[in-house]
This record gives C-alpha cells, sequence and structure tokens, in this order.
C-alpha cells in the first residue's frame, strides 16, 4: 500500500507540474504577445511625438519670420538729402521692385522702377519735387510679388 501511495503522489505531482509547466508557457505566450503590442505602442507614439516636434519647429520657424518682420519693415529709407536718398533693404533676401506706383507725386524719380534692393544693400532713389510741390511724404513701392510697401520718405 505504501508503493500505491507513492505512485500515486507522483503521478499527482507530475500532473501538477505539467499544468504549471502549461501555465507557465501560456502565460509566457501572453507576455510576449503584451510585450510586442506595448513595443508596437510605443514605436507609434515615438512616431507621432517625431511628427508633432517637426510641426513645432516648422511654427517656430514661421513665428521667428514673423516676430523679425513686425519688427522692422523688410525696407527703410537712409540717408536722406534735397536730391532723394537711399531704401535700405533689411531683410536677408534680394526685394525685387517692380515700380514706385506715387512717382508721379514728382518731377522725376529714379528709379522708377524696375531694380532690386540686395539683402542688406541700398539703392539711391533721386527725387525732385514737381513745380515747388514737396511731393509724396513716402514712397510706394509695388514689388515683383503683387504686394505694395509704403516706405516713409520725408524731405530733409
Amino acid at each position: 500500500m505504501g508503493a500505491e501511495w507513492v505512485s500515486a503522489a507522483a503521478a499527482a505531482l507530475s500532473l501538477l507540474f505539467a499544468v504549471v509547466s502549461w501555465a507557465m508557457k501560456n502565460l509566457s505566450g501572453q507576455a510576449r504577445a503584451e510585450a510586442e503590442k506595448a513595443s508596437r505602442e510605443a514605436a507609434e507614439q515615438l512616431a507621432e511625438v517625431k511628427e508633432q516636434t517637426r510641426v513645432m519647429r516648422e511654427q517656430a520657424e514661421a513665428l521667428k519670420a514673423l516676430a523679425a518682420s513686425a519688427g522692422q519693415p523688410p525696407v527703410v529709407h537712409r540717408s536722406r538729402d534735397k536730391t532723394g536718398g537711399a531704401l535700405a533693404n533689411t531683410t536677408d533676401e534680394p526685394i525685387e521692385v517692380e515700380r514706385i506706383d506715387n512717382a508721379d507725386a514728382w518731377m522725376m524719380v529714379r528709379p522708377a522702377g524696375p531694380f532690386t534692393i540686395p539683402p542688406q544693400g541700398t539703392v539711391r532713389v533721386v527725387t525732385a519735387p514737381a513745380y515747388g510741390h514737396p511731393g509724396d511724404p513716402n514712397l510706394r513701392l509695388r514689388l515683383a510679388d503683387g504686394r505694395v510697401l509704403v516706405v516713409p520718405f520725408d524731405r530733409p
């Protein structure tokens, strides 16, 4: 009778170990599947974060450009004298001027257009008042892209 108990106990222990082994294998497979799912989700989140970072960088650059353009006009006048003055480009890009829209406010404006103001450079503009009239206190520059810049160009 002792051998039967030992044999029954060994069989029960074998059955118990088989159940534990099956459960561990099943849990291991589930853990692996969960780990793979978590890895895929982390990769998707990383891709989303990278895209958001890219968009935020683009927005930051756009804001910098907007702040720069709001701080100082792209064209200002410098060294105004009795015969005209110099138009200065305050940007790092050339400015293509198609014409001066209000050139008829003076007897003469040279150059009336088209001309290019180089990046951070200047272009001399000669003006002569019409029959003693002071002309317009502003130059209205029509750019090649259709925008109009109003540059204060007061008399000396």
